[in-house]
């Protein structure tokens, strides 16, 4: 899985890539037989969501050294009787422009 973001104002950007499941799940976040395919789904749903009407995901943005920037989702998962909140964290790296090289 890779991911891919601009700031659409001063069009800079971040990515990660190469992200296999063990990056963005362990045993406090795991979904019971959800597979890669479903987390990128979920992790789509979160970053498409609107963020005003739902208390069920949340996205957030943390400034790291180097112009990285750390990207958290969390989303409430439904089961049976259970709410748990499933967060996940990707460290993205600011990508270089021919202009800054």
């Amino acid at each position: 899985m890779s991911i891919w973001m601009e700031d659409q104002s001063s069009k800079k950007q971040w990515f990660k890539d190469g992200m296999v499941k063990d990056d963005y799940v362990s045993t406090a976040n795991a979904i019971p037989d959800a597979s890669a395919a479903d987390y990128v789904e979920c992790f789509r749903d979160t970053l498409d969501s609107d963020l005003v009407d739902s208390s069920d995901a949340m996205r957030k943005l943390y400034a790291l050294k180097g112009g990285a920037l750390r990207l958290e989702l969390a989303v409430t998962i439904r089961v049976l009787r259970s709410t748990p909140m499933n967060v996940s964290r990707a460290d993205l790296m600011p990508v270089c422009s021919a202009s800054e090289e």
